[in-house]
């Protein structure tokens, strides 16, 4: 079957006319073309031949405005065929429109940088550790061996690496990426094209918390009680949702249930609790894993909390008793 992601790597310079986009990504085109590509300043000058013989037929502008492409393959001599203006406009992929969306997908933070490479950027980072999550779109297996040394070379640093398939991953780009504690995804595995967007399979919490810089526990009880206001805040007073953020945060990180255990008590479907948890990841900017090590820190914060709570209202009671005594 057609697959958009490996359209991508048959494409070199990522333009051609709408024929060769839909030929590669098959039903995925329709809905494709509006949200990632977008059309070039130019027309073609050649045509896919629709006999699959392998060449490309010559675009003849006509007046009037019409084109023909005209067969120059002295073997299959194919007849000409008429085209629309439409036809022979260049399409390119919309890189800014990708990235974002490929980030939305995952629940990282947008930010783009160019680092000087052939279709190579930074499209996301994640985590408060702004780890560098990197997009690259490569036609040969040279090239992307290339690119892995440079972005080493350049970043000093862990980051992650996305690519549209695994194609070109060989064992010379995984030693390279390794060495530098990176991590390696093809979007064909873990993003999925629907007609309302982009769909990761699984969160960036879920794929990228590994190549992490080493997590360190909360330092003080104040951070530990700054993450319960984030998380208190994403479900104001009111308003009734299933599965509150609040509620899966504890079931997760202080009782230290399962995804499954979750939507079970919640009453949801287990895909709801791992939308929670991509909100979660976004709101907190860490991952759910490294949240749930601090499990004994949250439950005493909470203990806490409620020993706060009970001592106010008894104050409270006693201040009201002794007003009643002045008053009698």
């Amino acid at each position: 079957m057609e697959n958009f992601w490996h359209c991508l790597e048959q494409l070199p310079g990522l333009v051609a006319v709408p024929a060769t986009w839909r030929l590669g990504s098959g039903e995925q085109f329709d809905f494709v073309r509006p949200a990632l590509l977008r059309a070039g300043n130019s027309t073609a000058s050649s045509f896919p031949c629709p006999n699959g013989c392998g060449c490309a037929h010559r675009v003849v502008e006509r007046d009037g405005g019409s084109f023909v492409a005209v067969c120059e393959c002295e073997s299959w001599n194919c007849e000409d065929i008429p085209l629309t203006r439409d036809d022979v406009a260049l399409l390119e992929l919309n890189w800014s429109k990708l990235g974002r969306a490929v980030t939305k997908a995952f629940g990282c933070d947008v930010r783009e940088t160019d680092f000087g490479l052939a279709s190579t950027k930074q499209i996301a980072s994640f985590a408060s550790a702004a780890l560098p999550v990197v997009l690259t779109i490569q036609h040969e297996r040279e090239d992307f061996l290339n690119v892995v040394a440079q972005l080493v070379a350049r970043l000093r640093e862990r980051f992650i690496l996305l690519a549209p398939t695994s194609r070109w991953l060989d064992a010379n780009a995984q030693a390279l990426l390794a060495n530098a504690h990176a991590g390696f995804f093809d979007l064909h595995s873990h993003v999925e094209l629907t007609r309302n967007g982009l769909r990761a399979k699984k969160s960036a919490g879920e794929l990228f918390s590994l190549f992490l810089p080493q997590m360190k526990d909360a330092a003080t009880d104040d951070e530990a009680r700054g993450l319960f206001a984030l998380v208190k805040a994403m479900n104001p007073d009111g308003k009734v949702v299933l599965a509150p953020h609040l509620d899966v945060f504890r079931l997760y990180c202080v009782e230290q249930l399962s995804r499954n255990q979750i939507a079970e008590r919640c009453g949801c479907v287990p895909s709801l609790v791992s939308l929670r948890f991509r909100e979660l990841e976004k709101k907190l900017h860490r991952p759910m894993k490294s949240l749930r090590t601090l499990s004994d820190q949250f439950e005493r914060i909470g203990d806490s909390l409620a020993d706060s709570r009970a001592e106010h209202i008894h104050r409270k009671n006693a201040i009201d008793e002794s007003d009643s005594d002045d008053r009698d």
